[in-house]
C-alpha cells in the first residue's frame, strides 16, 4: 500500500477506466439514424443495442469481482480490456444488425471490467486518507462523461463516419490497456489471502453495514435517475427545443462535480457520519421544495423545479465517493468483488427507476416526482437503519469498555 500522492498521468489513467461504461453507452448515440441507414435497421433495434450494453455492463460487474479473486485486478483487468477491444474493433466490420447488437454485448462485459476494477486498484494501493482524495476526485468526473460523450461523438459524426466513434473508444481502450500492462503488481499478505477466503457474495448481502451504505448510494442514484429520465420529455412537453434540453443538463453537471470538490472540503473537518446525514438532509428539503413548488405554486415554473435539483445534484456528488469509500472498506481485501456487487445492484436499482419514470411517461412530471417520493423514502428509511446502526454500535463499545 502506497501513501504518496498518485501521479497525474495515473490520475488519467483512473478517470479514463471510471469513464470508459459511460463513454461507451453515450458516445454513439448520435449516431442511431446513421447505424440504421448502415444496416437498414429499424429505429427498435438501434434502441435495443443500447439496452444490450447496459445489460452487459451490468452483468459483468459480478464476473469480474469474482475474476480477481482468481486472476488479481491486473490480470483480471486485462482480459476485460481485451473482451472490450475486440468487440469495439468488430463493430466496424460486422454487416448484420444482429451481430452487431451481439458485439455491444460483449463490449459491455469488457467496459464492465474498469468500472468494477478501479476502485479496487485504488484501495489495494492507497492509504485511507489518499484513497478518499482520489474518490472524491474521480466520482464527480465521472458525472462529465454522460455530458461529454454526446458531444464527442458528434463531432466525429461531423468529419467521419459513424465507426470512427468506436475506433476512438477503441483507442482509449488500447491506452489503457498498454497502461495496465506498466501496472506494478501487488502482492497481498498472506494473512490478507486467508482473510480473503472468508468473503464470498452472500456474506455482502448479508452484512448490514456494507448493504446499507449500497442502499443509501444507489438510492440516492436511482432518484437522480428518475430525474435525467423524465427531464427531457417534461422539457419537449412545454415546447422546448433540444438543444435547449441539452443545456439544461449543464448546471446540474456542474453542481455535481462541486459536490464532489465539496465532499475534499469538508471530509477533512467533518465527521464522515454528519457530513453524510448533513447532505441527505440537503436532498430532502430540496426534494420537499421541488414538491411544494408542483403542487402549491400555480403556474409553476420549471426553473423552480430545476433549481432545487441542482442542490440534489451537489448533494449526490459529494455523497458518492463517501458512501462508495466506507462501504469497499467493510471488506477491505476483496474490494473488487465488493465493487462488482455494489455497481449491479446500483445499475440494477436505477435501470427499475428510470423504467418506471418510462412506463409513465405519458405524465412526466408526474412520473418524475412520484419515482424520486418512491426512493427518497427508500433512502430515508435506509439512513434511519443507519444511525440506529451507529448508536448500537456505540453502546456496544461503551459496555466493551466497562467491561476492560
Amino acid at each position: 500500500m502506497l501513501k504518496s500522492t498518485p501521479g497525474a498521468l495515473f490520475m488519467v489513467y483512473l478517470s479514463l477506466l471510471s469513464m470508459l461504461g459511460f463513454l461507451s453507452t453515450d458516445m454513439y448515440l448520435p449516431a442511431f439514424y446513421q447505424i440504421e441507414q448502415t444496416f437498414h435497421a429499424s429505429a427498435q433495434m438501434t434502441s435495443l443495442s443500447l439496452s444490450i450494453f447496459i445489460a452487459g455492463l451490468t452483468l459483468g460487474q459480478l464476473l469480474y469481482g469474482k475474476l480477481v479473486y482468481y486472476k488479481g485486478n491486473r490480470n483480471s483487468l486485462l482480459i476485460g480490456l481485451t473482451v472490450f477491444l475486440l468487440s469495439t474493433f468488430s463493430i466496424c466490420w460486422v454487416e448484420q444488425s444482429s451481430l452487431f447488437i451481439i458485439c455491444r454485448f460483449f463490449q459491455g462485459v469488457g467496459a464492465s471490467s474498469a468500472s468494477v476494477i478501479w476502485q479496487s486498484i485504488v484501495m489495494e494501493r492507497y492509504d485511507d486518507q489518499q484513497s478518499k482524495k482520489i474518490f472524491a476526485t474521480i466520482m464527480p468526473l465521472v458525472a462529465l462523461s454522460p455530458a461529454l460523450a454526446p458531444l464527442l461523438g458528434t463531432y466525429i459524426l461531423q468529419v467521419n463516419h459513424w465507426h470512427y466513434i468506436f475506433i476512438t473508444l477503441g483507442g482509449v481502450a488500447a491506452f489503457l490497456f498498454l497502461s495496465t500492462l506498466q501496472l506494478a503488481k501487488v502482492t497481498p499478505s498472506l494473512s490478507q489471502q486467508e482473510q480473503k477466503q472468508s468473503y464470498k457474495a452472500w456474506n455482502m448481502l448479508t452484512h448490514p453495514v456494507y448493504m446499507n451504505y449500497v442502499f443509501i448510494f444507489s438510492g440516492c442514484s436511482a432518484l437522480f435517475f428518475a430525474y435525467l429520465t423524465g427531464w427531457p420529455q417534461i422539457m419537449k412537453t412545454f415546447g422546448f427545443s433540444e438543444n435547449e434540453i441539452g443545456l439544461s443538463f449543464i448546471p446540474q453537471t456542474i453542481m455535481f462535480i462541486l459536490g464532489g470538490s465539496l465532499n475534499k472540503f469538508l471530509s477533512e473537518r467533518i465527521n464522515s457520519d454528519k457530513l453524510l446525514w448533513s447532505l441527505l438532509s440537503l436532498i430532502f428539503v430540496s426534494f420537499t421544495i421541488m414538491l411544494t413548488l408542483y403542487f402549491w405554486v400555480q403556474p409553476y415554473s420549471l426553473f423552480f423545479l430545476m433549481v432545487p435539483f441542482c442542490f440534489i445534484a451537489l448533494a449526490n456528488g459529494a455523497i458518492y465517493p463517501l458512501v462508495v469509500y466506507r462501504a469497499l472498506r467493510v471488506f477491505p481485501h476483496n474490494t473488487a468483488q465488493a465493487a462488482g456487487l455494489q455497481n449491479f445492484l446500483q445499475l440494477s436499482i436505477c435501470t427499475l427507476s428510470s423504467c418506471l419514470v418510462s412506463y409513465y411517461a405519458l405524465s412526466p412530471l408526474i412520473a418524475v416526482l412520484g419515482v424520486m417520493s418512491l426512493f427518497a423514502l427508500f433512502v430515508g428509511v435506509n439512513m434511519f437503519c443507519h444511525v440506529k446502526m451507529n448508536k448500537l454500535n456505540s453502546v456496544m463499545e461503551s459496555q466493551t469498555k466497562q467491561l476492560i
